[in-house]
């Protein structure tokens, strides 16, 4: 079985460690600078992509100028009252050493769906408040769900890693803890790592002490693993508890728009009874609704229970154990989408002049006036010839050669 790692193995000493993201580093040191000569700053809000060294570089913060860190991350805090209670002390005083507190809300993104009504009201108390110093984390600073932060803080924003960053991020992973990692290793590692450093570190060790693992099988990450595992979650799952870690995954890391897509696939290969395929398929179309309300209202909490729907209620639409047998497959409409992205676009661009001479809806020209338009062009060339149609064409609509000929066609 492969060696699980420990945060504790992979965290960086200092902020000297944190690599590719010198100015971010910069302003929390300057932030870091001005709470301890006392001059009163706002709360940072430390944002950008997973695997970039936020969490790390707020831990390595508190450690480099021995403040006393209180975290609490989206597993701790639901409401008003837990905020209040856990943090009222911490940001009023110091610990029993004499310590500075800086209190770190990670995940604000992800928790903020779950808040109370007056979990918000507790925040913005504490930020009002709290003679210590206050970082909010996040992945995405411009998620409605946080809206209420801005103007409240200061924003340090974290990028992707470029590759010769965090080659140099695993060469002295492998250096202190002896892993003995080639140069070619430690640059196959980091160029598959697509700027995510933690990755790049847990592959690394795993490389290195996992038995099976390989360059071969590690090669470029592929994030499809990440969708393959919560999919696995959801499959073999037979109670709401059980599912819980493929909630966590589309909640965490997972575009829901594109689990539905394949969870659409994969629910036929796997669900063999037709009374346990109804009942997944209708789950699954359940939580598309809620992802509608959600785009249409901007009200991001109906989220949750897309959530619920397409991993919980899939996971226990089933009596029958699942067929694993056939592989998982790249959703095929995404795959679709994607080859006639070019012809749809192409069929949008010619509707839109078409619109001004036929004064209908693009969608009604695109389902009925083309195949029209088509016929008559048809007809048109063998009577008059391909030079006085294509003249008569961008005269009169405006249509380039290009969508002449695509029209035509």
């Amino acid at each position: 079985m492969a060696q699980r790692y420990s945060a504790y193995q992979l965290q960086p000493g200092t902020l000297d460690d944190i690599v590719g993201n010198d100015r971010a580093v910069a302003d929390l040191r300057k932030f870091a600078k001005d709470v301890n000569h006392g001059i009163k700053r706002k709360p940072l809000l430390v944002y950008g992509p997973p695997g970039t060294g936020k969490t790390a570089s707020v831990k390595a913060l508190a450690t480099e100028n021995d403040w006393n860190a209180v975290e609490l991350d989206a597993s701790d805090y639901r409401d008003g009252a837990a905020i209040s209670s856990r943090l009222a002390a911490a940001s009023g005083s110091r610990n029993l050493m004499g310590q500075r507190n800086l209190i770190v809300l990670d995940e604000i993104d992800e928790l903020a769906p779950k808040f109370d009504k007056d979990a918000g009201a507790a925040i913005s108390s504490l930020v009002r408040g709290s003679k210590n110093p206050i970082i909010f984390i996040a992945n995405d600073k411009w998620d409605r769900r946080i809206s209420f932060l801005r103007g409240l803080t200061d924003d340090v924003r974290f990028d992707k890693v470029p590759a010769d960053k965090i080659a140099i991020a695993i060469s002295r992973l492998s250096e202190r803890e002896h892993l003995g990692l080639s140069k070619d290793t430690v640059s196959t590692v980091a160029n598959g790592s697509a700027g995510d450093v933690r990755s790049a570190l847990l592959d690394a060790m795993a490389m290195a002490h996992g038995g099976d693992a390989s360059i071969d099988t590690i090669g470029v990450r592929d994030r499809d693993q990440e969708i393959f595992s919560t999919l696995d979650a959801i499959f073999r799952s037979h109670t709401i508890a059980a599912s819980q870690r493929a909630r966590n995954a589309i909640a965490d890391e997972i575009d829901p728009g594109m689990m539905v897509n394949w969870l659409e696939e994969s629910i036929p290969k796997r669900y063999m009874d037709m009374a346990d395929l109804n009942a997944a398929l209708a789950a699954l179309s359940t939580s598309t609704l809620f992802l509608a309300r959600a785009s249409m209202t901007q009200n991001y909490t109906y989220w949750r229970y897309a959530n619920l729907f397409m991993s919980s209620g899939v996971a226990l639409a089933k009596t029958h154990f699942p067929d694993f047998s056939a592989r998982y497959a790249f959703p095929r409409i995404v795959k679709e989408l994607s080859a006639s992205k070019e012809r749809r676009g192409m069929e949008t661009q010619v509707a839109t002049k078409l619109q001004r001479i036929m004064h209908s809806s693009r969608a009604d020209i695109r389902r009925d006036g083309m195949a029209l338009i088509r016929l008559m062009i048809s007809e048109a060339r063998k009577k008059c010839g391909d030079e006085q149609v294509d003249a008569f064409l961008e005269s009169a609509y405006g249509l380039s050669g290009k969508e002449m000929e695509w029209l035509s066609k």
